[in-house]
């Protein structure tokens, strides 16, 4: 049993995944899907987008060609520029936990419907 406020995770590991920190974020570690869009939230509010409005300017941040839709293509890019640790095998799971519709692209409001999932924005 692990003492009160203490981790059963190693201090060099991630408080949330358990990996490694500095590892290679495509090692084999899987993750839930709630985790990994906690991961996904996570980074995203590391870098700004904490509230409405700050998802409003990472989505715009991340939609390359403007048509207020993320493809898969934007969607990955955006993952490996902000360095949002998730395995590549993962990537395209992601992308589907958000693309609701199924259309192949995921609008605003799938994206924050599926960043809201796992977080208190």
């Amino acid at each position: 049993m692990t003492p009160a406020g203490s981790s059963s995770w190693p201090s060099n590991a991630d408080s949330l995944t358990g990996a490694k920190k500095g590892g290679n974020p495509n090692s084999n570690m899987a993750l839930g899907d709630k985790q990994l869009i906690e991961v996904f939230a996570q980074k995203l509010a590391g870098r700004g987008a904490r509230g409405i409005v700050g998802l409003q300017r990472q989505f715009k941040i991340f939609d390359d060609d403007r048509s207020k839709d993320l493809n898969q293509y934007e969607f990955t890019k955006a993952i490996k520029d902000f360095r949002i640790p998730i395995m590549e095998k993962d990537i395209d799971r992601l992308f589907n936990l958000f693309d609701r519709d199924r259309s192949g692209a995921i609008n605003y409001d799938e994206f924050l419907r599926g960043v809201r999932v796992s977080s208190n924005y």
